[in-house]
């Protein structure tokens, strides 16, 4: 896993579950709509998904690299983190603990609304689910289509 993958987690991602109307590719590498950095997160997510013990392997090697909230990965530049190595344990249980998950397939219409919200969120500074207008997730994807059962936001 690259460092950059460890940062991705600051940017908006709408976990989604198939929407209405909207064509869902098979796997992220067929989302055209998703710019390189979206694709690299939602296959980061899809890899501790279906493979969790896998993935908790995989992020046991990076917790030699912190030094309570400071990730020191080899010839980068550190990156202080707000939780440090608790939260990289503590993410590391929980992925023993689970029993693998399909992969998730992005939807155009979440990707949209998401990505609207991380616009507002640039220029604000805010970290909240609510955008500046009063915007909740599962308004700003009906922006751009429907949705049905649950909707979901990691920010």
């Amino acid at each position: 896993m690259r460092p950059s993958h460890f940062l991705c987690v600051l940017f908006l991602i709408l976990l989604v579950t198939p929407a209405t109307g909207i064509s869902q590719p098979r796997n992220a590498g067929d989302a055209e709509f998703l710019s390189p950095l979206e694709d690299a997160v939602v296959s980061e997510i899809n890899k501790a998904r279906t493979a969790p013990g896998d993935y908790a392997s995989l992020l046991e090697q990076y917790k030699k690299y912190y030094d309570k909230k400071l990730l020191k990965l080899p010839g980068q530049t550190p990156i202080l983190t707000k939780e440090g190595a608790g939260a990289m344990v503590e993410a590391i249980r929980y992925l023993r603990s689970i029993k693998p998950l399909p992969p998730l397939n992005p939807s155009k219409g979440m990707s949209s609304g998401a990505r609207d919200h991380v616009k507002d969120q640039r220029s604000s500074g805010s970290t909240r689910n609510q955008g500046r207008d009063g915007s909740q997730p599962w308004e700003r994807v009906n922006r751009y289509g429907t949705w049905e059962k649950s909707i979901g936001e990691n920010i």
